[in-house]
């Protein structure tokens, strides 16, 4: 009898657990590509009231993703395109479906993943994963693919790629 509740406690546990990964397929000087579960990613409109700046007005957002990378830090993964705040909210919307509806998310863009990195004081909460401390580290952002087929890259079009990206092809 204990040998059976002790597998049944095993197969429950099995179940709960967590298939969360971060993965670096490709780094190129400064190309890169990761693939991560949708887990380990959340995306948020940011307000960008800044009045030293005036591109920065109130009412004017930027797209961020945050992703939680294999050293349990977040990245923040964006471009400097700005928005309106409801095309802002509604290209989140499109990011979120992706997120929403796949398993694994290929991401590509700028940045050399092995650079050092300090962390602030902001944190991020990931579902079934817990609370993470953001970084300054920024991932400039090109194109990004789950593995249900849906794409959103940086500029509008109709081909799921953008710019050399994917460097070579798409890992799904």
């Amino acid at each position: 009898m204990k040998l059976r509740n002790n597998f049944i406690i095993f197969i429950f546990l099995n179940s709960c657990a967590t298939n969360s990964f971060y993965k670096v397929i490709t780094q190129e000087k400064y190309r890169a590509e990761i693939i991560i579960s949708s887990d380990r990613i959340i995306s948020e409109c940011i307000d960008l009231e800044d009045p030293q700046k005036e591109r920065f007005k109130k009412g004017k957002f930027l797209l961020y993703f945050h992703v939680l990378d294999d050293t349990n830090s977040v990245i923040r993964i964006g471009r400097d395109n700005i928005h309106e705040r409801s095309g802002c909210f509604e290209k989140k919307s499109k990011v979120d479906k992706i997120i929403g509806k796949s398993k694994k998310i290929y991401i590509g863009g700028m940045a050399n993943l092995n650079d050092p990195r300090k962390p602030l004081k902001s944190k991020y909460t990931f579902k079934n994963l817990g609370a993470f401390q953001e970084t300054d580290f920024t991932f400039e952002f090109a194109l990004m693919k789950g593995d249900n087929g849906q794409c959103f890259k940086i500029f509008e079009g109709s081909e799921c790629e953008w710019n050399g990206f994917p460097i070579k092809k798409f890992p799904f």
